[in-house]
């Protein structure tokens, strides 16, 4: 209590503080260098991510080049030919072609640095036509999926540390969130990350080994995300075959006979 000053008793009483309580249980303010260091953390992880990305896609697109070459020095044949005797085998291998090739495409996609999964993708179109090979590229993609999400857990339980709080904070907390959704959820978000062209989808697989997100999850969402992007790239395969045995022209014959007559 305070005492007034004209009571003849002493000064006032001192207890009184000043400022706010404290607020018990409350969080301590988070300081401006700790959001730049997590911030640059977060940063540094996913540029280390974006470049092996690149590497691995560079390496891939050498590897296909180089093997090209030697089949053509040691077939004697062109690209256009090395794409009929392709189409020859796997018509020959009948349903054996797919399975072939799908677990293919699974091994370039669970180890990048092979041949390029994108030159695989647009030959299906080659192969299966558009339907087929869009088909078998996504389950492909699905499977390569939960194989990678596979071998991410386990190097996590080998190496603890290996975890999205590499990324920050609030990637973990995100993780955290999406662990506990539900699996329609949870599909959706993967399905609109493989949607965004940003996250390489190698590396993306194996980040989503990191979370607890279902597994049915990861596969559905895959596959979903991956269809149409897909579609349009086995599509771009079986123009480019056509354009490259002479079925399609730019312009009509009619418009071609019309040109050489004006030369």
């Amino acid at each position: 209590n305070i005492v007034g000053e004209g009571s003849g008793q002493g000064p006032p009483s001192l207890s009184l503080r000043r400022g706010k309580p404290a607020v018990s249980g409350a969080p301590p303010p988070r300081s401006a260098a700790g959001a730049e260091w997590e911030l640059g953390k977060g940063a540094a992880a996913v540029g280390t991510i974006a470049g092996v990305g690149i590497a691995s896609e560079m390496t891939q697109y050498a590897n296909t080049a180089l093997l090209i070459a030697y089949l053509r020095r040691r077939t004697g044949l062109d690209v256009p030919g090395l794409v009929d005797a392709a189409v020859a085998r796997a018509k020959a291998l009948g349903f054996g072609a797919y399975v072939w090739y799908g677990l293919a495409v699974v091994s370039f996609q669970v180890l990048p640095f092979q041949l390029s999964a994108f030159i695989a993708v647009l030959f299906a179109g080659v192969l299966f036509g558009v339907w087929k090979g869009t088909l078998v590229v996504t389950l492909a993609c699905a499977t390569s999926a939960l194989v990678s999400r596979s071998l991410a857990q386990a190097a996590q339980r080998r190496w603890p540390s290996i975890n999205l709080g590499m990324f920050g904070k609030r990637m973990a907390a995100l993780e955290a969130r999406l662990g506990k959704a539900h699996v329609g959820t949870a599909t959706a978000a993967v399905a609109l990350l493989r949607l965004s062209p940003v996250f390489p989808f190698v590396p993306t697989n194996y980040l989503l080994g990191l979370t607890s997100i279902d597994p049915r999850a990861v596969f559905a969402g895959t596959f979903l995300g991956c269809l149409l992007p897909q579609a349009a790239l086995v599509s771009a395969g079986v123009v480019g075959a056509s354009a490259l045995g002479g079925s399609i022209y730019m312009c009509r014959p009619s418009s071609r006979r019309w040109a050489r007559s004006r030369r």
